[in-house]
């Protein structure tokens, strides 16, 4: 009887565990995070939900990366957009600074990752601008970690 009773049970705790440790992998926790990806965005509705779904695929390969994203005061609906996308990704969103310099600084100052990376959207970027800026930092993320496990 116990014996059934535990192997019935074994790969419950198994599952469970499993589905635990994968929750506890895709949160983004600030204080741990190893790579800050800064996104500054202005006037961009049209390809912004795109480009976070491209940032989503960024993150799977960094649990551990932090997204803070700084609208600069957009005109359009960018912001409500973020806001959404925001709260059912875990990112962080915030409106600041007219210019570039003001929004990066803004961003700076929340973020807590040992490296911090610079991604800027706004009505004239495309999405193979975006997509090869994000695999400029992969493979800059991908060799900083090769050179931190080698040395």
């Amino acid at each position: 009887m116990t014996l059934d009773y535990i192997i019935f049970l074994l790969p419950l705790i198994i599952i469970f565990s499993l589905l635990i440790y994968l929750q506890y992998l895709s949160r983004r926790v600030p204080y741990e995070a190893e790579i800050s990806l800064l996104i500054l965005t202005n006037n961009c509705q049209e390809i912004i939900e795109g480009a976070i779904k491209e940032i989503k695929s960024f993150c799977l390969l960094y649990p551990w990366c932090e997204v803070i994203i700084v609208d600069r005061f957009s005109e359009d609906d960018t912001w409500k957009i973020l806001f959404r996308l925001a709260k059912k990704n875990n990112f962080r969103v915030m409106q600041d600074g007219p210019d570039e310099l003001t929004a990066y600084t803004a961003g700076k100052k929340i973020s807590s990752g040992e490296r911090l990376y610079l991604l800027s959207i706004d009505g004239n970027s495309s999405y193979p601008k975006i997509k090869k800026r994000l695999e400029n930092i992969k493979k800059d993320a991908w060799k900083q970690d090769y050179y931190n496990i080698v040395m």
